[in-house]
């Protein structure tokens, strides 16, 4: 059956699936279908410098950026708010191995004409266990653990993911499989260099405060 989306975000991303393997049987054009979970992380091996500072997502709604809004309020010291039950699942992967999964792919690309998907995630985290992590780095950088905090879920979504398990063989097959980087780490450098940009923050505070 059809694939069947969970947001009008995810709706979108169903939509661009469908266009390229009609363009794949209509012209025959060479694709890979590249399905990659939410990105973690400030910094690779290759970003030495503020000057190579990638860019930093953070919003009060989308479930995507949610260890972004995380990271985001604990620097400001605002309750780390979690939209319903917090036993919503999403796979995630650091920035760092997403770099490397994409340059696998581009190094080993599919036979002329062929369509590939390509699913790629590292880690599995609750919402729960994502905040837990954050609320430790705090207290490590910052100094101060900040609260928890539960808010009505905005979102349409069941309240607890009991399998998310996407299937996953072209990167393994390509030597492409564990982690380089665990977001347990990573949200330490994560706080440290939002730490210095907090004002920033400071201004879309009311972002986080629903009504």
């Amino acid at each position: 059956m059809p694939r069947w989306a969970g947001s009008w975000y995810h709706w979108s991303k169903v939509f661009d699936s469908y266009m390229l393997i009609y363009a794949n049987k209509l012209w025959g054009l060479t694709i890979t279908d590249f399905h990659q979970g939410p990105v973690y992380g400030t910094r690779t091996t290759d970003i030495v410098s503020e000057e190579l500072f990638t860019r930093f997502d953070v919003d009060d709604v989308w479930g995507g950026t949610v260890i972004n809004r995380f990271c985001a309020e604990a620097v400001v010291n605002h309750p780390l708010t979690i939209y319903g039950s917090g036993l919503q699942k999403k796979g995630f992967t650091s920035l760092e191995d997403t770099i490397t999964a994409l340059a696998a792919l581009i190094e080993n690309p599919p036979e002329p004409g062929e369509f590939r998907t390509v699913h790629h995630y590292r880690e599995i985290k609750t919402l729960n266990e994502m905040a837990e992590l954050v609320r430790r780095a705090a207290k490590q950088v910052l100094g101060y653990e900040p609260e928890i905090e539960h808010l009505p879920n905005p979102r349409v979504e069941p309240e607890e993911d009991l399998l998310y398990e996407p299937e996953k063989k072209v990167l393994p097959k390509l030597g492409i499989y564990g982690l380089t980087r665990i977001m347990e780490d990573e949200v330490v450098t994560m706080l440290k260099d939002l730490k210095p940009y907090a004002d920033r923050i400071k201004r879309i505070e009311a972002l986080f405060k629903l009504g």
